[in-house]
């Protein structure tokens, strides 16, 4: 019962979010936002078109930054080469992460549109440095450039859609 499964392992992912609200910042919250990406993807990797996490390198970083951009990431199947699709770029909030907007995943992978998810600079995951101003600029351009390394993908159509502060840094873009 794979569905089920999934459901559960999410519900569990969904409990672990309200653990580390509205940040991880005490080891207890840290361990819950660890352990509630854990549940999180393994629920999304049993679905029938499994979302995947993808490390993308952090290609223009400095040396106070992480070398690795965490992203979930969904293509929809016929996505080739010769057939690149869409993307719409997922930038989280203060509060809510990837594990928490990956639901909007399969809706965008049934119209033909892949999805990226990452948090914003100061927010769960993300490796640059948030006290830089400048860091933003270096994280987007190597996500940008890794985009434009999958043939699956048409980097000549990407939007980016946001959600409350990931608002500032869609526009920054």
């Amino acid at each position: 019962e794979k569905e089920k499964a999934s459901e559960y392992y999410l519900r569990s992912s969904a409990v672990y979010r309200i653990s580390r609200f509205p940040a991880p910042r005490s080891e207890v919250q840290r361990e819950a936002w660890k352990l509630g990406k854990e549940v999180c993807i393994k629920g999304l990797g049993m679905r029938p078109h499994p979302v995947h996490e993808v490390m993308i390198p952090h290609q223009h970083r400095n040396q106070d930054e992480g070398e690795h951009i965490p992203v979930y990431h969904l293509v929809p199947e016929g996505a080739s080469k010769e057939n690149p699709v869409p993307t719409v770029i997922i930038f989280t909030g203060l509060d809510g992460y990837r594990t928490e907007l990956a639901v909007w995943m399969e809706g965008w992978r049934r119209v033909g549109v892949a999805t990226i998810v990452l948090e914003i600079p100061g927010t769960g995951d993300c490796p640059a440095t948030a006290s830089d101003p400048t860091s933003p600029d270096r994280l987007y351009s190597s996500l940008f450039d890794w985009i434009a390394t999958q043939e699956r993908l048409d980097a000549k159509k990407v939007a980016i859609w946001a959600f409350s502060t990931g608002g500032y840094y869609a526009i920054r873009v």
